[in-house]
């Protein structure tokens, strides 16, 4: 590579986290970020669930993340979260083999 792309790419990845730690800063972002909203977002989501329909919701959200080209990581991880190491499992296996 020549010196202009790699100093083109330092430039803009500079530029990104200067705007990521602005956004973060001087936005509600910050208390969105917190550890207790997180936690209380956590219990929200462990409480929906419960219910018969979270599931398929959740197998839909993953195979539409797929087709968009979202991380798989993520969303294994959000299952695993979620579910449990369990029901998380077998839902991010079902998920990921449609």
């Amino acid at each position: 590579m020549t010196d202009y792309k790699i100093n083109k790419k330092i430039f803009i990845f500079v530029i990104i986290v200067i705007s990521f730690f602005i956004i973060v800063k001087f936005t509600p972002v910050s208390n969105y970020a917190n550890l207790e909203t997180l936690k209380n977002s956590k219990d929200n989501l462990r409480q929906l669930s419960s219910n018969w329909w979270f599931p398929i919701l959740f197998i839909l959200i993953y195979i539409l993340g797929v087709i968009l080209s979202f991380s798989g990581l993520i969303l294994t991880i959000a299952g695993g979260l979620i579910f449990g190491v369990i029901k998380g499992t077998i839902l991010n296996v079902i998920a990921s083999n449609i």
